[in-house]
């Protein structure tokens, strides 16, 4: 399973995404202490398979 990570822009840190909706060209993101928000699919770094 695939995990994805970004910079949560209300923690300002590296997290890892909990939750995510693909919503055209952006992602639906929900950090792990659920913090929701939209970030684009560039944003996202994706690891594992």
């Amino acid at each position: 399973m695939p995990r994805i990570f970004f910079r949560c822009r209300i923690c300002r840190e590296e997290r890892e995404a909990v939750v995510v909706f693909e919503k055209g060209e952006y992602l639906q993101v929900t950090c792990e202490r659920g913090h929701t928000q939209f970030i684009a699919k560039r944003e996202a770094r994706i690891t594992g398979g």
